[in-house]
């Protein structure tokens, strides 16, 4: 007997049009299957170089073609070749068209956005980078939306507690540092509770224990629940995406990168999920009602029907507003490596997963004798080979069902083991066909040789076992 976890995603429905040509595989259909990989290179080449150093609230056209609608339902004039920005007040919907070699077509765009953010960072900006068959449509019309919350910088004169809502009876988050600046940005009715920036999201302080640069009564009075109004533009909005698979390895599936300023947590709804985000993360949705979501950088958290949840790095949940978020699921490395990771403005190292009943899974990433790189590892991995069920349990990267030699009754399988005095099942690393050595959850290693980092669990054999580990490699320069 076997337990197996999996969440089934299935596309069925076909989107809404946007005056693109509809196919699930334009340039296989168009016999351009040797064209493929060249217009996915050109066409971010030429969106790197044309969207680059954005203003807040722009749209940019990456790469063509991409369809902007203003409010009053007719399209941007103005708004129709490689380079050309637009206001995001002005946008009610913003669609890129699907991918078509014969066309020499694949709609890219780049969008700069303030979401919630401070006005004290007027550098920083919320990256959006829509892709292939994907629209946006806007639910912050006009009218709902407002001028950016008034924000004032706080001293607080003592170590204190910042607390989830404005009172005593609220969780403590954590505590604040004597004399740490911090920036507050709302108010409750009384006045005497303030919400300030605290650990890239925000909580609340006693406001006698902060020394403000400006009268508490210029800040805006805000709800407990209140993490955002949605009043700026597509703070709020809709997305759809495409069906089916990318036409080449090469092109990445219809979909949206966001990127928060590292450090920082911004707040969206999404096809009606409310999202907070410190991280960058890929979106797509079958349908208005739909999100699927996964994180390729930090965290972030979910809320819809009223329950929350994490989502860490290497893991995809799909989502509906009506129901609780379910359990979250490794994404593929197929589909996290063709990502256009290079339009946003943080560099980002894409996450590896490693099944746990995968045999040594090729990073990509090559490392030099005598160079060092440091691995960061999480997950879970189910390796049950038997019914004893003290062993047949889920484990992190450091394993803990037993070291293989005394577990392992068969040894001619503990010779299978690629560590057999090594725990199961522990993530191990090897590099080529090299000597494995044990990651364990992580840390800094010297590479013994030339070759390509791959990695696998500590077990043997793989095909009963579930779950993955996420693997963050860094190498040194």
């Amino acid at each position: 007997m076997k337990y197996i976890r999996s969440l089934a995603l299935v596309f069925t429905a076909a989107l809404l049009g946007v005056g693109f040509p509809q196919s699930a595989h334009p340039a296989a259909a168009q016999g351009g299957q040797d064209a493929c990989p060249a217009l996915v290179q050109q066409a971010l080449a030429l969106a790197d170089e044309s969207c680059s150093g954005l203003a807040r609230n722009t749209a940019c056209y990456g790469y063509t073609q991409v369809v902007a609608t203003g409010w009053d339902a007719a399209t941007l004039p103005d708004f129709d070749s490689p380079g050309d920005t637009a206001d995001l007040t002005r946008l009610a919907s913003l669609a890129t068209a699907p991918l078509d070699t014969a066309a020499n077509q694949w709609g890219v765009a780049v969008l700069s956005l303030r979401a919630d953010l401070p006005e004290m960072l007027p550098g920083q900006n919320v990256t959006f980078v829509l892709f292939g068959d994907a629209r946006l449509r806007s639910d912050v019309p006009p009218e709902a939306m407002a001028a950016p919350p008034p924000t004032c910088t706080a001293q607080v004169e003592r170590a204190v507690n910042v607390r989830s809502g404005p009172g005593m009876q609220y969780p403590t988050l954590g505590t604040t540092a004597a004399g740490e600046n911090v920036t507050a940005s709302g108010r409750n009715q009384a006045g005497d509770w303030l919400r300030v920036s605290f650990q890239g999201g925000s909580g609340w302080v006693y406001a006698p224990l902060l020394t403000l640069n400006c009268p508490p009564a210029t800040l805006r009075v805000v709800a407990a629940e209140d993490a955002s109004a949605y009043t700026a533009p597509m703070q709020a909005f809709y997305l759809t995406t495409g069906v089916g698979d990318p036409a080449c390895a090469e092109a990445p599936r219809d979909g949206m990168l966001v990127q928060s300023p590292e450090g920082v947590t911004v707040h969206f709804r999404v096809n009606g999920v409310e999202i907070a985000l410190s991280s960058t993360v890929f979106m797509r949705a079958e349908d208005e009602n739909h999100l699927v979501i996964g994180v390729l950088d930090g965290h972030v958290d979910v809320s819809s029907a009223g329950e929350r949840t994490t989502l860490e790095v290497g893991y995809r949940l799909a989502l509906t507003a009506d129901a609780p978020p379910g359990q979250p699921e490794p994404w593929s490395n197929a589909v996290i490596r063709a990502l256009p990771v290079r339009l946003l403005p943080h560099r980002i190292t894409v996450p590896l997963i490693v099944p746990g009943n995968a045999a040594w899974v090729d990073s990509g990433v090559s490392v030099s004798a005598g160079q060092s790189f440091t691995l960061r590892a999480a997950g879970l991995v189910h390796p049950c080979t038997n019914l004893d069920l003290d062993v047949c349990r889920f484990y992190g990267p450091a394993g803990g069902a037993g070291i293989a030699s005394a577990v392992d009754p068969d040894p001619e399988n503990v010779a299978r083991y690629p560590l057999p005095d090594a725990q199961i099942p522990a993530l191990v690393g090897r590099i080529g066909e090299g000597t494995p050595f044990p990651v364990g959850a992580g840390g800094t290693f010297t590479a013994d040789a030339d070759g390509v980092l791959k990695f696998q669990v500590n077990d043997s054999p793989l095909e009963n076992n579930a779950g993955a580990f996420v693997v963050v490699i860094t190498v040194a320069e």
